[in-house]
């Protein structure tokens, strides 16, 4: 049987520790991860438009600003069309259809978890976007992913179970924010 990944990881820019680290604790938990560097914003689009079936999870290890995804600078042959002062808003983030149908997508870039992203994500059918809201510490955000994501894999409780186990608990403190799709 040909391999199907359960997550995918994705990595912008200067973040491969902390993307490393949670492809460790997502193949730690029974995942089979696929890890992808994304050197520009269409790279990225590409790789989110094209995430096989099997894969429910999807994590954005990126920087974050008030513009959106930090890319950086890059030289005058790349296509940087789609970035406002080095950062992909949310407003240019092209989802294919059901691109995120029915998967958990989590980012660690700060100032991301804005309802802009989330409807991007959810538009595209994902179940829920977990993102943070301000500037949280890189560690805090790492550990609370992995909290969360061993309540859902190991303990197989529901994603809004598991958020108000981890808010009751104060393992959130406002770190990351939680939207997800309206039932139709």
């Amino acid at each position: 049987m040909p391999y199907q990944p359960d997550a995918t990881v994705i990595v912008i820019g200067d973040c491969s520790s902390e993307a490393q680290t949670l492809r460790l604790i997502l193949e730690n938990l029974g995942c089979k991860t696929d890890f992808s560097p994304a050197g520009n914003p269409i790279d990225f689009l590409t790789i989110l438009n094209a995430l096989p079936g099997s894969c429910r999870i999807v994590i954005i290890c990126a920087h974050g600003d008030t513009n959106g995804l930090v890319f950086g600078e890059f030289s005058p042959e790349v296509d940087t069309g789609l970035l406002v002062h080095g950062s992909l808003p949310a407003r240019n983030l092209h989802l294919a259809p059901a691109s995120t149908n029915n998967r958990i997508i989590l980012t660690t870039a700060c100032e991301t978890g804005t309802a802009s992203f989330a409807k991007r994500f959810l538009d595209a059918g994902a179940e829920a976007f977990l993102a943070p809201v301000d500037f949280p510490d890189g560690e805090d955000v790492v550990l609370f992913i992995h909290a969360l994501l061993y309540r859902i894999l190991i303990r197989k409780q529901s994603l809004p179970r598991t958020w108000e186990t981890l808010n009751d608990a104060g393992f959130n403190t406002g770190l990351m924010v939680l939207s997800r799709r309206t039932a139709a």
